[in-house]
């Protein structure tokens, strides 16, 4: 089939360690090589570890771009609600119910980014309100970084 991840037991296969590291890395390489053509980027991954982050931060520094976190939240009946209905239809994810003790478990909450540089959506939400938040307050966080940098150069 399509769609049918194979479901690896936690933290091993693609979703060991290295595999983990690996793959940030060679999004975040991605990354630096559309920024410096000129482009915009989204990177669209968990970043549940703290020094994931920081390396996102970095790279938007070494850079000079704005960069804006996007966290998602649901309540938990809706995560295990959507994670069981990957059993029963096609998903990309490999993500499923038996992981979400663990994978909560693992996230180290997003203390290390500034409000300045996170908005937080529940994606229990409508998507047209959720964009609407996102987009609201990405005008008012590059506003705002624009006008640092500015002075900073003054």
């Amino acid at each position: 089939k399509l769609f049918e991840p194979a479901v690896d037991p936690f933290e091993s296969g693609i979703y060991s360690k290295e595999a983990t590291a690996m793959t940030y890395g060679r999004m975040l390489l991605a990354a630096l090589e559309k920024i410096e053509t000129g482009n915009s980027v989204i990177l669209d991954a968990t970043f549940s570890r703290k020094h994931q982050r920081q390396e996102a931060l970095r790279l938007a520094q070494d850079k000079d771009c704005n960069i804006i976190f996007i966290e998602c939240k649901a309540p938990r009946n809706v995560l295990i609600q959507r994670l069981k209905r990957r059993d029963r239809e096609p998903s990309i994810s490999d993500a499923r119910f038996s992981h979400l003790d663990r994978l909560r478990k693992r996230f180290q909450p997003i203390d290390d980014i500034s409000n300045q540089l996170r908005i937080v959506i529940d994606t229990h939400r409508s998507l047209e309100i959720n964009i609407r938040k996102i987009l609201e307050q990405e005008h008012l966080i590059i506003s705002k970084s624009i006008e640092e940098r500015l002075k900073r150069r003054a």
